[in-house]
């Protein structure tokens, strides 16, 4: 094992971060205009890190995300990786979710520059 000296990639197998790792579809309940579309993986233990783009309509904005995962619990937080653009009007979205037979559920809160411009319920399914 390369990374058997303790290197911060060095996972103990079955982390909770192993749990959310792949592809999800988050919607937002009272947005259908809107999606995030994310990678996510493990970077060590209870640390989650991902990519991906935000959709709204037909404009798509690039992403990173980063959090941690205690038990079911998911807390997420993606930024645009984009600079701004003509239109753009959400460049964070903070996520709290459960994880539960393979769906996340749980509230979001989206951003501007730092001040939140919406909150409600989100769902999140493996693509």
């Amino acid at each position: 094992d390369p990374f058997a000296d303790g290197s911060p990639f060095n996972e103990t197998e079955g982390s909770d971060s192993d749990r959310v790792s792949g592809k999800w579809r988050v919607r937002f309940a009272s947005r259908n205009d809107l999606s995030l579309s994310l990678t996510l993986w493990g970077s060590g233990g209870n640390k989650v890190m991902g990519f991906g783009s935000l959709n709204e309509g037909a404009a798509e904005n690039s992403f990173s995300a980063s959090g941690s995962i205690s038990g079911d619990e998911l807390m997420l937080t993606a930024r645009s990786a984009a600079p701004k653009f003509e239109g753009q009007r959400y460049d964070q979205c903070d996520l709290d979710l459960i994880l539960a037979n393979d769906t996340l559920s749980g509230s979001y809160i989206l951003r501007w520059q730092g001040e939140e411009r919406e909150r409600g319920n989100a769902t999140a399914v493996r693509a």
